[in-house]
């Protein structure tokens, strides 16, 4: 699984993950994880979009927020747990499991 943010500093204006495959019903949310330990969930579940660039195969998400972005305190961890399974599932997590990938900013 592949991560990136955009922003300035602690404020970031997008999210977007890529996972290897194509699968079908491939889901992912973004979560944090503060320093401190608490965890939140900052979206819902979301369905992926397959692309595919010659040989390669990826399912691709991204999340966006309008205007300054959202803050952070330094420190959090923005990760994207996802989950393969039916896309009419209510978690996404029906199938195996995928590792999260995780940014710490």
């Amino acid at each position: 699984m592949g991560l990136s943010v955009r922003g300035k500093g602690l404020r970031v204006t997008g999210v977007g993950a890529h996972m290897d495959g194509h699968g079908t019903g491939v889901r992912a949310r973004l979560i944090t994880c503060t320093p401190e330990g608490y965890r939140s969930e900052l979206t819902g579940w979301k369905d992926a979009n397959p692309v595919s660039a010659a040989l390669i195969k990826v399912s691709m998400i991204s999340w966006k927020w309008a205007g300054k972005g959202r803050a952070f305190e330094h420190g959090t961890k923005l990760c994207v747990p996802s989950g393969r399974g039916s896309a009419r599932s209510g978690n996404g997590v029906t199938g195996a499991a995928i590792r999260p990938g995780c940014v710490v900013l």
